[in-house]
């Protein structure tokens, strides 16, 4: 923290990077209070170098919220998170990947606070965005079947639920690279729901 602190960097969006990077790794230690901290310092460079108005904020917003939801901070996640889609539908599109990212982060995060109608809405045009912005059977649209899942577990319509983790299992299974952890999810997922349609037969 003291390099980025002291440190004279001549390109801001460089020195922004850093802190970004530190909040990060001081995630990963464990050290809350001073990750907030470093994402804080991102926002506020990136903030003087473009404005709130820029991809590159929308993402340090995104990162934020989801480091908030880890420390089941739900509430502000949510604002960082609709910041961050409203960022990116104003300077990428509604069709654009990394809007289709904000959206799925966005009904995870909804589904903690209750509000399961949006994050409904939020899951399903994820969904929509995934399927026009990547190709077929992208490991982002699993990603975004996985939340739909998971919102229809929460609404008690494991039919559903289940419908969608299975395509999302599908996906991730045939795509060339996936992150093991999303795998090792869906998986649980599954098990879950398939036990709960057990116990109702």
């Amino acid at each position: 923290m003291q390099l980025a602190q002291t440190h004279d960097f001549d390109d801001a969006e460089t020195l922004a990077a850093i802190w970004l990077n530190l909040a990060t790794a001081l995630e990963g230690t464990g050290q809350d209070d001073a990750a907030l901290e470093a994402f804080q310092q991102a926002l506020s460079l990136q903030q003087a170098l473009t404005g709130k108005l820029h991809p590159s904020y929308a993402v340090i917003l995104n990162n934020l919220a989801l480091y908030r939801y880890k420390l089941g901070q739900y509430p502000a996640a949510v604002a960082a998170l609709q910041e961050s889609v409203q960022i990116r539908r104003q300077t990428l599109g509604d069709a654009h990947p990394q809007t289709a990212t904000a959206l799925f982060n966005l009904a995870r995060v909804l589904i903690e606070t209750g509000e399961l109608a949006a994050a409904e809405q939020a899951a399903s045009e994820a969904l929509q965005v995934a399927r026009s912005g990547y190709a077929d059977n992208h490991p982002r649209i699993g990603k975004a079947h996985e939340a739909l899942a998971l919102v229809y577990r929460a609404q008690l319509r494991n039919d559903l639920a289940l419908q969608h983790a299975v395509k999302a299992e599908a996906i991730y299974t045939a795509a060339n690279e996936v992150d093991p952890a999303w795998i090792d999810s869906i998986g649980q997922l599954l098990e879950e729901l398939q036990v709960g349609e057990s116990d109702r037969e």
